[in-house]
């Protein structure tokens, strides 16, 4: 990595923004990024350092605060993390790491700064939990622990601790493999019957884009307009043909029976994108999970209706928790009468009576999908 002291001001600078103002990390890098000037070296840099320490928050607060007796300015706690990140977490050399986060200090703060970061610099790490070392909210782990298991649980959050490109599709739309597997399955050769293919919460567009580039007649729903204004921007930039719907997905206004295919990508707490989403570990609350288990249920007996029999509807979540995936596929199936499609193919694993990827399984993003065809 490079030593360009330019690269590691701007880091600081988006970071405060992420911190004082509660900003999303992607929606401030990348205008950050597009008016710096840097190369793509530096740019690389900046993001490995943004989406870094905002993953490893906790881990840096915990090295750090051993050293600390007062309560430390949000500004030079944001340097201090810089600086512990990359001595921990990156092959950049103590002495750049160091002596590069200490320039950006204040100057009342650079003895501090330069204390502190040699410290972490030497000293051995005895992490008091597992969420402390991994960076995460204790309940998320315990969460996954309980839900996946111990072994696996661990494997996948410390997976979703690294950064992870989307990879290219044949028609250019950069996509998670694991994205492009629920893709895989919503084309899938089968008896659905004839008729238009609903991606109800369609927004970025990945799915819907998909089947379009596939030959399938799409339609792609959202209940946001402005989300909608970046799947014709995607749409665009693929010279595809897709038209947009602004609608909610609890109260659909598409007409019942006449889908093909019906794919609800519901939103959900995102515990399997965590890698992507820098930030959204710290944002989720527990208590979040039942708001979205009871809205992605809503929105699957919303979708159902639109399906002609025989026809194909795809419930997927870019998350691990059993409360929104095997919970909302058990209540699903008490409420309405359909059947499910199980043993899905490799490398899906079976998860209920739908599939899980785990983000180690692939390198890719974590998600659950469960299939039913309409009675």
């Amino acid at each position: 990595m490079t030593e360009n002291n330019e690269a590691r001001a701007l880091a600081v600078k988006v970071l405060g923004r992420i911190e004082k103002d509660s900003a999303f990390a992607n929606l401030v890098l990348r205008p950050a990024l597009d008016a710096a000037g840097l190369d793509e070296r530096d740019k690389a840099l900046v993001t490995e350092l943004v989406y870094g320490v905002t993953r490893m928050r906790r881990a840096c607060d915990f090295l750090i605060d051993r050293f600390i007796s007062k309560k430390l300015h949000p500004d030079v706690r944001t340097i201090l993390r810089l600086g512990t990140y990359q001595l921990h977490w990156t092959n950049i050399p103590d002495h750049a790491a160091v002596n590069g986060s200490v320039s950006l200090a204040p100057k009342w703060a650079t003895g501090l700064c330069n204390a502190v970061l040699r410290k972490v610099a030497k000293e051995t790490v005895d992490w008091p939990t597992k969420a402390v070392e991994y960076s995460y909210p204790d309940w998320i782990v315990e969460r996954l622990e309980s839900d996946l298991g111990e072994a696996e649980a661990r494997e996948a959050l410390k997976c979703m601790n690294s950064s992870k490109s989307a990879i290219p599709r044949e028609d250019g739309y950069f996509q998670d493999s694991a994205s492009q597997l629920v893709s895989d399955l919503l084309m899938q050769e089968g008896n659905w019957g004839k008729g238009p293919v609903i991606d109800m919460c369609a927004a970025p567009g990945g799915k819907a884009s998909s089947a379009v580039s596939a030959g399938f007649p799409v339609i792609a729903a959202d209940v946001s307009l402005k989300r909608l204004k970046l799947v014709r921007s995607n749409s665009l930039k693929l010279n595809i043909k897709l038209p947009l719907v602004v609608s909610d997905g609890t109260n659909s206004p598409f007409r019942k029976g006449e889908a093909s295919r019906v794919i609800v990508d519901a939103p959900c707490s995102g515990l399997g994108v965590l890698r992507r989403r820098a930030d959204a570990r710290w944002r989720i609350k527990e208590e979040d999970l039942i708001v979205l288990s009871d809205l992605q249920l809503k929105l699957l007996c919303s979708a159902l209706p639109l399906v002609k029999s025989g026809g194909l509807l795809i419930y997927s979540v870019c998350t691990l928790t059993n409360l929104e995936t095997i919970g909302v596929d058990e209540k699903f199936r008490n409420i309405v009468d359909v059947e499910e499609i199980g043993d899905l193919p490799h490398p899906w694993r079976k998860h209920g009576r739908g599939g899980i990827i785990l983000p180690q399984d692939l390198d890719s993003e974590g998600m659950s999908v469960f299939c039913y065809r309409a009675p």
